[in-house]
């Protein structure tokens, strides 16, 4: 049917068509045909498609923009920006007894990550301690800037992700005497720390990565301000990234491999084992990377380290394991799951987008 009809349209055309030995052949064949009537098909879709649209545009007065163009925040283009990065970056360097070098190192970092967090910078400069953050503004805008601090000035934190429970931890917080100065989720992390120490990381949930600088016990001041100690964690699924290294002496971590590249400290060669496992596998398992003496924090892991005495091999300690969980089998858990997701529904009026 699709020939007969090929040959009709071609007789009224050009009616010598047959005469040509190439056209006769390939009407014979039934791809030649269904491919111009697929052809004939798509002109006429897009022939009524443009029709349509006119018809809406000058008789109906409907005008609409055919290609949107998306942006980001702070109104650029959003293929201007680095594809699905748009995220707050974390880094620092514990262990230089030279501030201004610990800070040149972690300005050189912050840099690297600023397509992580275009909006604003914030640095946290201590004794043996350097701490940087590149933000992008989520919750409370205007007063969520980094690092974010207690009441006494002598816990901080510099923090990438969302906590989800984050109105909710507030609210027992400030029942348990802690006053908070602004509405962002970061600093529910540094009262949090205040109010349960390391084990804060229980009570939240979200995805995060962060850094908290504890100078309570050594003060903020003098050489004692040294002793401070700096801990670390990593969401349970690891979906915030965090890495770290140790070099001439001094412990620096970050959100990304190409930061902690860029301070200067780490050696650009490829490890060997990880090369062999990329090629054999097409990836390379943590914690390890494909720079050699970088790795990076397994997921429901932390680390803690004392600011002037950075250990040369660290080894992350786990808070969190899946196998060793409450919830062992499905239903408990699938009850679970849904009230956990009527919590993250009503903590918010509205959805917010990660960091």
């Amino acid at each position: 049917m699709a020939g007969a009809f090929l040959r009709r349209t071609l007789n009224f055309i050009w009616p010598s068509w047959e005469e040509s030995l190439n056209w006769t052949l390939l009407l014979e064949r039934e791809s030649f045909a269904v491919l111009t009537i697929s052809i004939f098909i798509l002109c006429l879709a897009l022939a009524v498609r443009l029709a349509l649209g006119w018809y809406r545009s000058r008789k109906l007065g409907i005008v609409t923009r055919a290609f949107a163009r998306p942006t980001c925040k702070g109104g650029r283009k959003f293929w201007l920006a680095a594809p699905n990065n748009t995220m707050c970056g974390i880094c620092g360097v514990i262990g230089f007894e030279r501030t201004d070098r610990a800070e040149a190192i972690t300005r050189r970092m912050m840099e690297a990550l600023r397509h992580r967090g275009p909006d604003e910078d914030g640095l946290l400069v201590a004794p043996s301690v350097a701490l940087g953050v590149r933000r992008l503004s989520i919750i409370d805008l205007p007063g969520g800037h980094q690092p974010v601090f207690n009441e006494a000035s002598n816990v901080a934190v510099v923090f990438n992700g969302e906590i989800y429970n984050y109105k909710q931890l507030r609210g027992t917080l400030e029942r348990r005497g802690h006053a908070f100065r602004t509405h962002s989720d970061t600093e529910v992390i540094v009262h949090a720390y205040e109010e349960w120490g390391e084990e804060c990381v229980g009570e939240l949930r979200g995805m995060f990565a962060f850094a908290v600088w504890d100078a309570r016990a050594s003060g903020t001041t003098g050489d004692a301000a040294r002793h401070a100690r700096i801990f670390l964690a990593r969401d349970r699924l690891g979906i915030k990234p965090l890495y770290y290294s140790t070099a001439n002496g001094a412990f620096l971590f970050a959100s990304e491999v190409r930061a902690l590249m860029a301070s200067g400290c780490i050696a650009p060669r490829v490890a060997a084992d990880s090369l062999e496992a990329y090629l054999l596998f097409g990836s390379v398992a943590e914690p390890s990377t494909l720079v050699e003496g970088v790795f990076s924090v397994p997921p429901g892991h932390s680390i803690t380290l004392q600011a002037n005495a950075p250990p040369a091999e660290l080894r992350p300690k786990r808070y969190w394991d899946f196998q060793r969980s409450r919830y062992r089998s499905i239903r408990p858990g699938r009850k679970i799951l849904r009230m956990r997701q009527n919590n993250c529904v009503h903590c918010s009026k509205k959805p917010s987008a990660t960091t």
